[in-house]
């Protein structure tokens, strides 16, 4: 919440007590530790939370429990959530692994629960966490220095603008009570994670102007596109024309070039959705350090509005072409034996390799862009 991106145990305690705006607000910090407990020490991705971290994150416990108010308390008892894939792999899916004792740089810790991985804590490491012990902060501590984060998330109810202003007000209370902490032209904000991920407040533009450009693109891949399958309905003529000519419904023909292009977009739709996907996912591991910028939404929760896109972008490129076709009646020529005819089955297959080709360009740029900026998570940094 405050304008630093660290947070004293002090602020902390302070941010704890805005209940009419926020809840489950929970303190980290993520290092390294050591497994102690084998044959040599292992390297274990370490993160310190509060009592709340694991609601904050939403992150499920598979098994056992999270830390207790108690255990998170100075001189607690030595308690571990591990993750489900330290779990998994260190110790074979052990059931009775909630009780066991763990070593940790020499401690003895005993393991109260197993935690699912949370995509959203990857965006404060390279890699998902390994364990989790409780932060242990005192509730009556002095200390102003900074050196960890603090989430939160709104209370039901609660926009994201009321907790802005609710934070703002409670600024003039701390700086009352520690005027040499916060500076009067300080105070302290809400923000989206996505938006603490960003980093700078110019991202956004960039993304506008990014959106604009990708954007103009695809109209010009629209207009290839129509080209192309109008060069298509050209070839087909003669095909066309003997099905007028032997009594088929004008309508018919409509639907079936109709069902043959909204095929190409559904699959276009269904590749772009994936290869747009798998590179916000990329993307956004190498530019905030292993977050998941697509936030945890999966192709599943963008696909609907994936699949309307990409047949938007599609429905007026095979509109035309289908209707133009369908008003072309040729008489046929007769045509030597063995001779081939214009439009046969290698000219066709070209020409639905190029049509597929051209329309899958667009539908990879509107599933990369919904998987980009479909929706804000309601979990918020409070710095």
């Amino acid at each position: 919440m405050g304008m630093s991106p660290s947070a004293s145990p002090v602020k902390f305690n302070h941010w704890r007590a805005q209940t009419s705006v926020v809840e489950d607000v929970a303190a980290f910090l993520t290092g390294a530790v050591s497994y102690t407990s084998g044959d040599k020490p292992e390297p274990w991705r370490l993160m310190k939370g509060s009592a709340d971290i694991f609601k904050a994150w939403r992150m499920p416990i598979l098994m056992g429990r999270s830390f207790s108010p108690e255990e998170d308390l100075p001189n607690g008892p030595r308690v571990a959530v591990i993750s489900q894939e330290v779990w998994k792999t260190r110790f074979a899916g052990d059931p009775r692994i909630v009780g066991r004792q763990i070593s940790l740089n020499g401690d003895t810790h005993t393991v109260v629960g197993v935690a699912a991985n949370s995509i959203g804590l990857m965006e404060f490491g390279d890699a998902p966490t390994e364990v989790y012990v409780p932060f242990q902060i005192d509730p009556h501590s002095a200390d102003l220095g900074n050196y960890f984060y603090v989430v939160c998330r709104l209370k039901p109810g609660v926009t994201l603008a009321q907790a802005q202003a609710g934070v703002k007000a409670s600024a003039a209370v701390y700086r009352a009570k520690y005027p040499k902490d916060l500076d009067p032209r300080e105070g302290f904000i809400v923000e989206t994670l996505k938006e603490a991920a960003m980093g700078y407040t110019g991202f956004r533009s960039f993304l506008a102007v990014l959106l604009g450009a990708v954007t103009f693109v695809l109209l010009i891949v629209c207009a290839n596109v129509a080209n192309l399958l109008l060069a298509r309905a050209a070839g087909r003529k003669r095909e066309i024309g003997i099905r007028l000519a032997v009594g088929a419904a004008r309508t018919r023909i409509v639907r079936q070039l109709l069902a043959e292009s909204t095929l190409l977009a559904v699959a276009g739709g269904t590749l772009g959705l994936l290869l747009g996907h798998a590179g916000i996912q990329y993307l956004g591991r190498a530019l905030f350090a292993g977050a998941a910028a697509g936030g945890n939404r999966s192709p599943s929760a963008t696909a609907p509005r994936t699949r309307r896109l990409a047949d938007d972008t599609g429905r007026g490129n095979r509109a035309r072409p289908a209707m133009v076709s369908s008003r072309r009646v040729v008489r046929p020529r007769p045509v030597a034996a063995g001779a081939r005819t214009r439009g046969g089955s290698g000219s066709r297959a070209r020409y639905r390799c190029a049509r597929g080709a051209a329309n899958v360009p667009p539908a990879i740029g509107s599933g990369a862009l919904v998987s980009a900026v479909a929706g804000a998570d309601l979990l918020l940094k409070v710095r």
